[in-house]
């Protein structure tokens, strides 16, 4: 799976709320810092974003890009694995960003920790981003701690668990019929323990929202429309 456009994924809530979080971030001051640019990058190399797509995204969307050209077109490179050692760099799993940087925190751009502990508005940033009502998002946050207020969020905008249980509600379903009680209870414990399993990392909520789209949803990825959308973003800055 790979998300198309990137404000397209945002706007179909098709990433999650720490992506939104620097996404914006970015969007509004045009700028990130060390850290968040770098977790930035990693997420939509991750997401399957082409390297010269995502260099040409920040040449169109980092103010001050153009002083910095070398320095961080190579920082996109060495994110993808084309430079330095050859690494291909993983994202910041959740429990990182749930620990934080306190270096970053408070700092202009310094949004790469989990938006649901350290985001200042995180009730706006929910209703923003995913059209939420107050009572949803109250709901949400009544939840206990941010694994579950991330999974609580992801539930409210598609509807769906963060694992794919319906193979287990299958064989309840069938076990309710013909199995004995003790059969029937423990796949009932196994069914209520995938509901409440969470996001290890942001890419698991694209993952599976592209997995629980809509039918009728237009196939998405860096193809069709998207493809020719993005030439055109090519040849803008080049």
């Amino acid at each position: 799976n790979c998300i198309g456009d990137v404000d397209d994924a945002v706007a179909k809530r098709r990433v999650a709320p720490c992506f939104v979080r620097m996404h914006n971030q970015l969007r509004h001051r045009k700028h990130l810092k060390h850290k968040a640019r770098y977790q930035y990058w990693c997420l939509l190399s991750a997401l399957g974003a082409p390297v010269d797509i995502t260099i040409a995204f920040g040449k169109v969307r980092w103010k001050d890009w153009s002083m910095r050209e070398n320095k961080w077109s190579y920082g996109v490179r060495h994110a993808y694995g084309l430079e330095g050692q050859r690494v291909v760099y993983s994202p910041t799993g959740c429990d990182k960003m749930i620990k934080g940087d306190p270096a970053g925190k408070g700092e202009e751009g310094g949004c790469h920790d989990c938006p649901f502990v350290y985001a200042a508005d995180v009730a706006g940033l929910l209703k923003g981003a995913y059209g939420l009502a107050d009572g949803d998002v109250a709901a949400i946050l009544a939840e206990a701690g941010p694994r579950r207020q991330c999974l609580a969020t992801f539930r409210a905008a598609h509807g769906a668990d963060a694992y794919d249980v319906a193979p287990l509600e299958r064989r309840l379903r069938k076990a309710r019929v013909d199995a004995p009680a003790k059969e029937v209870a423990g796949l009932e414990r196994e069914l209520a323990a995938a509901r409440r399993r969470t996001f290890e990392c942001p890419t698991q909520w694209t993952d599976r929202s592209l997995a629980v789209r809509e039918p009728d949803d237009a196939e998405e990825g860096f193809d069709g429309d998207d493809a020719h959308d993005y030439e055109d973003l090519l040849a803008a800055v080049s």
